[in-house]
């Protein structure tokens, strides 16, 4: 990781301003970040640790990243407020961080809140008002329930609007930065995930943003003869006299009464009911067209008075000025990182460059960790077999020197086990065969004797 120093000199000579850097590389960590100072959820508050960023059992000492503990577990926590909030009014805006989860995905979040001005870290809560939330959300084993949450909080319609497609995102266990990016120019955005582009296009387009141009005329109600149900129930259809003829269970014909079934003391035996396959059900008339049909009502639509079109919605910090976590997740273990919030998106995609290879050195990681098993187990296979194979070759041996009256004590005696192993260590050797086969008989003869 390059000094911060000489990131921040690079970025002042290109003119690129950073509003703000977390790398969580120092131990006062803590003294920048707070968690609630009353915990009012229902669920059980999760553990932000510090912790040292691992690739496969190998810790990067001079990296070091936030890390959730404890599964099932709501996890807030809020920056102290920056020291001088910004406003990207005719600036470009780009948020980035990078996160890893370690072992299965399941319901959980890892995403960020970029925050306003008028919030308390300590008092910062799920419902605190938030101005962007960004980042990957898993829930479910559908596609559809893994996205890349990308939404902003619009004042003109008091509402947080929500990207119209769905965002890709990535589900395996190795490191990946997720990059906003949204311009001022044309107020078109644009997601990366490690440098990728994955999802562009332009926010009037893709978010429900503007205020619609007409709306319904409130002067004009739906008329109260309007018929809005296109489907009748069929009146010349009459329930047949005998359709309820049939109950909907009957006694099991089949049923026997128990023998030890006595009426004076357990009552009259009555047989179990079964379903009766002649009942019918409720009668429900066909349907027909509704000769009153009219179809759904329409409102005449008038002009909206309060109708803009806004050529500024790239303006998404008006002004912003903390950031925060407000995680659900199933399974803790989610790592943090890097976190940037700047104006210059060729900065920000050269600040990922060690992030980006620290993931490649994760997947090489894991591939030479696996390689390492199958060759481990491909060992343990081979060892398996030559064991089996000396141990066959010794019961042989002593075969050939004993027959089936020497073979018989190795084959049931408790000490088989020992003997094989000393006469396998003496195969190479045919007279140490032979003084291990006399030895053989020479206790199954003192085994016998003691069992006469």
């Amino acid at each position: 990781r390059a000094p911060l120093l000489v990131l921040l000199a690079v970025l002042a000579a290109v003119q690129a301003k950073i509003y703000y850097l977390e790398l969580f590389d120092d131990a006062d960590w803590q003294d920048r970040w707070f968690t609630p100072r009353e915990w009012i959820h229902n669920k059980k508050q999760g553990t932000w640790n510090w912790v040292s960023s691992m690739s496969y059992g190998a810790a990067q000492t001079d990296n070091y990243a936030i890390k959730t503990g404890g599964d099932n577990r709501q996890f807030i926590m809020a920056s102290q407020p920056w020291p001088e909030p910004f406003s990207n009014k005719d600036k470009d805006l780009v948020i980035s961080f990078t996160v890893r989860h370690e072992g299965k995905l399941e319901c959980s979040g890892f995403y960020i809140k970029i925050l306003g001005t008028d919030y308390d870290p300590e008092e910062f809560q799920s419902d605190t008002p938030y101005e962007i939330m960004f980042g990957p959300d898993i829930c479910g084993a559908s596609s559809l329930e893994k996205r890349t949450h990308t939404i902003f909080r619009y004042p003109p319609k008091w509402d947080h609007i929500k990207s119209n497609e769905r965002i890709k995102c990535e589900v395996d266990s190795f490191s990946h930065t997720y990059i906003l990016h949204i311009r001022h120019e044309d107020d078109s955005y644009s997601v990366y995930i490690d440098k990728r582009e994955i999802k562009s296009g332009f926010l009037k387009d893709d978010y429900d943003f503007n205020i619609p141009e007409k709306i319904p005329d409130p002067a004009v109600p739906k008329p109260e003869d309007w018929v809005e149900e296109e489907m009748i129930d069929d009146p010349d259809d009459i329930k047949p006299a005998e359709w309820d003829d049939e109950p909907r269970t009957k006694p099991d014909p089949d049923a026997v009464k128990p023998p030890q079934w006595d009426d004076e003391e357990d009552g009259p035996w009555i047989p179990p009911e079964i379903k009766n396959p002649l009942y019918r059900g409720t009668f429900k008339p066909r349907k027909i067209k509704n000769p009153e049909y009219k179809g759904e009502w329409e409102p005449p639509m008038i002009p909206n008075d309060n109708y803009t079109i806004d050529s500024r919605l790239h303006w998404r910090c008006n002004p912003c000025g903390g950031i925060a976590f407000d995680l659900w997740q199933v399974k803790a273990g989610t790592s943090f990182d890097n976190i940037i919030v700047a104006d210059n998106i060729d900065e920000v995609l050269d600040f990922t460059d060690p992030a980006i290879e620290a993931r490649e050195n994760e997947k090489r990681a894991k591939a030479e960790a696996e390689e390492i098993r199958r060759e481990q187990k491909r060992r343990e296979r081979e060892e398996r077999r030559r064991r089996k194979k000396e141990q066959e070759d010794a019961l042989k041996a002593v075969e050939d020197f004993g027959g089936d009256e020497l073979y018989a004590p190795w084959r049931d005696a408790t000490a088989a086990a020992a003997a094989v192993a000393a006469v396998a260590e003496a195969v190479a050797a045919a007279a140490a065969v032979a003084a291990a086969a006399a030895a053989a008989n020479a206790a199954a003869a003192a085994a016998a004797a003691a069992a006469a």
